[in-house]
């Protein structure tokens, strides 16, 4: 039992040290949320983020966590708003706002 307590305890001052040392950015507009996608898809996959606004996303708008290797691990905060996906996909297999997440 102590050492799985211990491993727990481990991964959860883990978790909570990845957090609080991550910033948090504001999503307000769908320029805000690329900017948000990208530096996730760039590596920045620990970054946390708070939506300020109501938010449409386009067709042409990224998915967070592009690929396993850039898998989203922040906290994303909704905050009482809305993301709306205004995409018109067909036969696609997979549609979401965030592609690969972790943690």
């Amino acid at each position: 039992m102590k050492k799985t307590f211990w491993a727990i305890l481990a991964t959860a001052a883990a978790l909570f040290a990845r957090s609080a040392s991550a910033e948090t950015v504001e999503i307000a507009t769908a320029a805000d949320w690329a900017a948000f996608a990208s530096r996730v898809n760039n590596g920045e996959t620990a970054l946390n983020a708070v939506m300020t606004a109501d938010v449409t996303l386009t067709q042409d708008s990224p998915r967070v966590g592009d690929d396993s290797s850039h898998a989203y691990a922040g906290t994303f905060d909704g905050n009482g708003r809305t993301l709306t996906l205004s995409w018109s996909e067909t036969g696609v297999e997979f549609l979401a706002p965030f592609a690969f997440v972790s943690g």
